[in-house]
């Protein structure tokens, strides 16, 4: 997990800039006091860089929004979802090629010797 230290810039807390990057285990930073003026924000799913931008809970970098990096378990249900409507175009096609051969059979069968 990736916690992202972001120093704001005056009252306006909804905004400010990411001044370090920390590792953390799942329950978080123990133990960790940060200046009035600095706040973490979870950035695991975003290749966060030091110097970026946060403005209303969106990190950007050179002025672009950082794109967020799907998670395992959202990539696995990507390849999932793929590799299932392959199968069944696969099986879809293996019936229309066996209809097929079984039409053509019927029609040998059917033409006078």
């Amino acid at each position: 997990m990736r916690k992202a230290v972001i120093l704001h810039k005056g009252e306006n807390r909804s905004e400010g800039e990411v001044i370090n990057i920390i590792e953390c285990t799942e329950q978080g930073v123990m133990g960790l006091t940060l200046p009035e003026e600095q706040s973490l924000w979870d950035c695991t799913q975003y290749a966060v860089s030091l110097g970026d931008l946060f403005k209303d809970g969106v990190f950007y970098h050179q002025s672009e929004p950082v794109k967020r990096i799907p998670s395992l378990e959202e990539k696995l249900a990507q390849v999932d979802g793929k590799a299932t409507a392959e199968i069944y175009d696969l099986k879809s096609r293996q019936e229309a090629s066996e209809s097929a051969i079984l039409g053509l059979m019927q029609m040998q069968l059917n033409q006078p010797m």
